[in-house]
């Protein structure tokens, strides 16, 4: 499966900027959920935690306490090639994953895809959006940062309403990209329902979970990061599912 995974989405080079190099770092046997930073309007309690990235340190308020709270159990996930290996023409890991847990999944994930066409689907499909959106975009990115920050901006435009918007950092596969986490990290600063959850740490550590250009899953990979969504958004509500792991916030 990882191997048919692998050509099937490298085929289909996620920006014609991709470069070819990927992580060495030491395999570590089930994939740790690491939160880069966290402003979570559903949390009650605060956690705090180091952990260690390529990209430079960045401080991030600890999340506060509030009433607001999840009580619709769809999920609704957007991306470009690398959460497509997520699809049910891949390897279905996020609802292999998530279901479990009570919850209702939607993905929309596409090969190639840019942040303004992800802009356009969360438009689009606005009234099919609960409570809970989990993205991954600037895999393809076009170097600009500060568009890139308004494209962030223009998509809690979108969402407004939804109390829990989950951003997953891109793999840094290539310098720029640390200037895409850059951006995703200053933006917690403007939205307090955003969570931002750090895949590059998680993809950093072990190779295994990528493909040969680095920035691509494999079949681990693409369990690894449906589990660091769930470890990011817990249970559904109304789940007796056992409770995740929480994972550590920088």
């Amino acid at each position: 499966m990882a191997l048919t995974l692998t050509l099937a989405l490298t085929a289909s080079a996620c920006s014609p900027n991709s470069g070819s190099s990927a992580s060495g770092a030491a395999v570590v046997g089930q994939p740790q959920a690491v939160l880069a930073g966290r402003r979570d309007p559903t949390s009650t309690a605060s956690t705090a935690a180091s952990t260690t990235t390529s990209s430079p340190p960045t401080t991030v308020p600890a999340p506060t306490t509030t009433t607001a709270a999840i009580s619709d159990a769809r999920i609704f996930i957007m991306g470009d090639s690398v959460m497509a290996a997520m699809n049910p023409n891949y390897t279905d890991e996020a609802r292999k994953v998530l279901t479990p847990r009570g919850w209702k999944v939607t993905i929309d994930a596409k090969e190639s895809r840019f942040p303004l066409a992800g802009l356009h689907v969360l438009q689009a499909r606005r009234a099919e959006i609960g409570q809970v959106v989990v993205i991954q975009m600037a895999n393809n990115y076009g170097g600009n940062e500060q568009i890139w920050g308004q494209q962030i901006d223009q998509m809690f435009a979108a969402l407004a309403g939804v109390p829990k918007v989950v951003f997953l950092t891109v793999g840094e596969f290539r310098p720029d990209r640390r200037q895409v986490n850059a951006e995703l990290r200053a933006a917690l600063a403007r939205h307090p329902n955003m969570v931002l959850a750090d895949w590059n740490a998680v993809a950093s550590r072990d190779s295994s979970l990528l493909a040969g250009d680095g920035l691509h899953l494999t079949g681990k990979g693409a369990q690894a990061i449906a589990t660091l969504i769930a470890a990011t958004v817990g249970n559904a509500p109304g789940s007796t599912a056992p409770v995740p792991p929480a994972p550590p916030s920088a």
